[in-house]
């Protein structure tokens, strides 16, 4: 009984917040897509980690080294989520800068918001730097 209950619950909060759930389902394929998945899908071949031999011993990378066209799995994750703190900081500096009447809160969540913004960039840079460099 108590789980019929619970499932009837759930059921009218799923239909209460559908468009919540369709956004969140949204921005989740639109990282996927922006950070490679379909190319890593596509992809034949699937390394993890791409093992380097160097002088001092075998070096795994997670990226793919000295090509911006070879993409592996675990570099479509951090590609990814540097992509969702870029959202995310984008959205709390907009509620930030949004909410004016809070005098306390506001500064913080624009500071909080650009800084994470920075992050994601600076993140994202020095991944395809080092795609290129090395």
């Amino acid at each position: 009984m108590r789980f019929r209950k619970r499932l009837t619950k759930f059921r009218i909060w799923i239909v209460e917040h559908k468009t919540m759930i369709a956004c969140i389902a949204l921005l989740v394929f639109l990282l996927f897509l922006s950070g490679g998945g379909l190319y890593v899908i596509t992809e034949e071949r699937h390394i993890w980690a791409v093992p380097i031999v160097t002088a001092l011993g075998t070096v795994y990378r997670f990226y793919w080294p000295g090509s911006l066209m070879l993409q592996t799995p675990s570099e479509l994750i951090v590609t990814s989520v540097a992509y969702l703190g870029a959202f995310a900081g984008l959205y709390i500096t907009y509620r930030g800068l949004k909410r004016t009447y809070k005098e306390e809160v506001a500064p913080i969540m624009t500071i909080l918001g650009a800084l994470l913004v920075i992050v994601s960039i600076i993140v994202l840079y020095v991944l395809v730097y080092s795609k290129i460099t090395s």
